[in-house]
């Protein structure tokens, strides 16, 4: 049995081979790539702009509206926190409904 693993190596090693040989004449049976005219491979390229600017478009948008959705959630959050800060404190209020200051003096001896 240990005469099999060199035989699967070599084996490995010449499918290997014979792959980096291959890949390239496989590559070159594309008609749009490299044996096609002009037109048809301009509109091979734009097809395929086409076809990632839509997913990219769409996952753009999605991430902007949920950063957007956060930012309005923090400046309620942020409002919030201050009209509670807001209602919290003493307010002295005069029958016209704006704030006073009522000045009192020094009972006199």
């Amino acid at each position: 049995m240990p005469r099999i693993k060199p035989l699967l190596q070599s084996g490995a090693l010449v499918f290997g081979v014979l792959g980096v040989w291959l890949v390239p004449a496989l590559a070159r049976a594309c008609p749009m790539c490299f044996s096609g005219n002009g037109t048809n491979q301009s509109a091979f390229l734009w097809g395929s702009v086409m076809l990632m600017l839509v997913p990219t478009v769409a996952i753009g948008s999605l991430l902007y509206w949920a950063y957007s959705r956060a930012k309005a959630i923090d400046a309620e959050a942020t409002q919030d926190a201050a009209r509670s800060d807001a209602s919290a404190a003493p307010q002295a209020v005069s029958s016209g409904g704006s704030p006073t200051l009522r000045v009192v003096s020094a009972p006199q001896e």
